[in-house]
């Protein structure tokens, strides 16, 4: 019974060469089932004219995509998950994940694809590889319906990037996994791969005008950020601007069907997974030098973090003994400031007597205009009486007069001396000029003498009254007279130990106002700069560490995981090795072989290696 055979085949804009793809896997006697990812030409009515009763069916997939001419977004893991649905739900017994722009043929010569696939089944394989052929257009012009085959007569193999192309698989009982891969290597429970590859003939480039369409428009705006991270895309990712797609036959090699299929034939597949393990192991290696020298780095980085730690170490003691000295020189500070404190009050104090004093010569000045307007009446009165009378009153008048100034001199002496022993150099002027004034008084007094003297005289004489009431007018000016000198002398003292006082207690608390906020204000200063410097270093430290530890860890895990992924390659890679060994000889004693003499030599070379 004939084997059923299904390519799934995704396409966006292909219309110049999907009917040929179609029609080939068709008259192959292989089914196809097409996914349209959004195109917006025609793809999808050439794919119908040319598969007839061969195509499955067309899937608009995903179903919004293209809608009002808008090209969908090239999400290429959702395509093959999709296709990975396809081969669970689909009837047959193998698939073929392959694009719009490929051609698959036999590594045989004289047999289709789907006979070469029925050689391997019947081997007991159960995964085909394939070998690329990058055909490039060698002239300009290339048309829909001109042939690919007879069209494009030039190729290059294929990149590194290309190297696995397990595309096709026989139908398992559970899901297969395309995605994984990016679509480059079929993955699932007991897979066996044929170890002679296929020909995969790929035509990514038409034309001039068809590669700057397809690669700068309808394929690199497309594609998703996050399968380029993964490093999905790649083919399309040498070509710049300006790029000259019409290539020159000399950079390229003319297809020889017989000579490749030869190269392929002697060519194991098992020597490309080699070489690729090699390489792998070689990059492997690049890797851990370059991570051994971030290593050191990292160890110098941490080395400098260290001395920078240390530095900022002393930098904080230096801080500290630099706020001790502050702090000394703030409490030095509150002290002088409390002292000036203290001479305040003293100065407060001594203010405070200077205006009682004053008070005290204010009430003497009452006093002595009390006694100046008793005179004045007396002496009014006097006037009035005979001259008698007058004379010999005038004479005891004075007598008292002389001895009640003599007490009150005595008196106002002896408190100026206690006053004005307790107060400072700076009443001396006020002390001499009570002296003066009890000199004064005393000179007042021998002149009273001697007008009594006088009246006694000029007693016989019988003064009149009018004379009398002129010399009473004149003692009552001169005494008016010399009690506003003393009040005017006393008031002048009293405003100018006032007004110096003042002065000095205005400017002592100036000055120590000024002391106390230019302190406080360097204090907070010293005090914001030294936390905000110490809280930077700290969250630099912190942040830094923090930092090498998570570059350090996730470089020693993704060393683990390469080391672990290439020991698994490695041990994959040397079955598969004995087991395509095993293959090569049961193929050699098997009566399919058709091969020349040339064949078998390569092969017995291939098995003495």
């Amino acid at each position: 019974m004939a084997l059923g055979i299904t390519a799934i085949i995704s396409a966006f804009n292909e219309a110049d060469v999907i009917g040929e793809v179609v029609a080939d896997f068709v008259a192959q006697d292989i089914r196809v089932y097409l996914i349209d990812n959004g195109s917006t030409d025609d793809t999808a009515d050439e794919a119908r004219r040319a598969g007839g009763r061969g195509l499955l069916h067309v899937e608009r997939f995903p179903e919004e995509s293209g809608a009002a001419g808008t090209p969908a977004r090239f999400e290429w893991e959702s395509i093959l998950r999709r296709k990975e649905q396809l081969a669970q739900s689909l009837d047959g017994d193998w698939f073929l994940h392959t694009d719009a722009d490929e051609l698959r043929e036999s590594p045989w010569p004289n047999q289709t694809l789907r006979e070469g696939l029925e050689l391997a089944d019947r081997l007991g394989y159960n995964a085909l590889d394939f070998a690329v052929l990058n055909f490039f257009p060698t002239r300009d012009g290339f048309q829909r319906g001109d042939g690919l085959r007879a069209f494009f007569t030039h190729f290059e193999p294929g990149g590194a990037f290309d190297r696995s192309q397990v595309k096709v698989w026989k139908r398992q009982p559970e899901r297969v996994d395309l995605a994984s891969s990016g679509g480059h290597d079929v993955k699932f429970a007991g897979r066996r791969v044929c170890p002679v590859r296929f020909l995969l003939r790929h035509y990514p480039v038409r034309s001039q005008a068809h590669g700057e369409r397809k690669i700068f428009v309808e394929r690199r705006p497309r594609f998703v950020e996050a399968e380029q991270r993964r490093g999905w895309h790649v083919q399309y990712a040498r070509f710049q601007d300006g790029e000259r797609f019409v290539r020159d036959p000399a950079t390229l090699t003319r297809f020889d069907g017989e000579a490749v299929r030869a190269q392929v034939a002697v060519r194991h597949r098992s020597e490309d997974l080699l070489e690729h393990a090699q390489e792998a192991i070689r990059a492997y290696e690049t890797e851990e030098a370059r991570l051994s020298a971030e290593n050191q780095q990292l160890a110098q980085t941490a080395a400098e973090r260290h001395r920078r730690a240390e530095e900022l170490e002393r930098e904080v003691a230096r801080l500290e003994r630099l706020l001790s000295l502050l702090q000394a020189d703030t409490d030095a500070r509150r002290r002088e400031l409390e002292q000036l404190c203290s001479e305040h009050a003293a100065r407060t104090a001594e203010l405070h007597a200077l205006q009682e004093t004053q008070r005290m010569l204010a009430q003497e000045g009452e006093v002595v205009r009390a006694i100046a307007q008793r005179e004045r009446e007396t002496l009014l009165r006097e006037s009035a009486e005979d001259r008698q009378a007058l004379l010999r009153e005038a004479g005891d008048e004075l007598q008292a007069e002389r001895r009640a100034a003599e007490a009150a001199l005595a008196a106002e002496r002896a408190r100026h001396d206690e006053e004005l022993a307790a107060e400072r150099a700076g009443f001396n002027a006020r002390l001499h000029a009570a002296e003066e004034r009890i000199a004064e008084l005393d000179v007042r007094a021998v002149q009273l003498e001697l007008a009594r003297a006088r009246i006694a005289e000029l007693e016989p004489r019988a003064l009149d009254a009018d004379q009398a009431r002129r010399l009473a007018e004149e003692r009552e000016a001169a005494l008016a007279a010399e009690l506003r000198e003393h009040q005017s002398r006393a008031a002048a003292l009293a405003g100018a130990h006032e007004t110096h006082a003042a002065e000095l207690l205005r400017e002592h608390e100036t000055h120590a106002a000024e002391l106390l906020r230019e302190h406080e204000a360097r204090v907070a200063e010293l005090s914001r700069e030294h936390e905000s410097r110490a809280a930077a270093l700290e969250q630099v430290y912190d942040a830094r560490v923090a930092q090498l530890e998570h570059v350090y860890e996730a470089r020693v895990a993704q060393l683990e995981r390469a080391h672990a992924a290439a020991a698994a390659e490695i041990a994959e890679l040397r079955a598969a090795l004995g087991d395509a060994q095993a293959r090569v000889d049961q193929i050699l004693g098997s009566r399919t072989w058709r091969w020349s003499a040339g064949a078998r030599e390569a092969w017995r070379i291939i098995g003495r290696r």
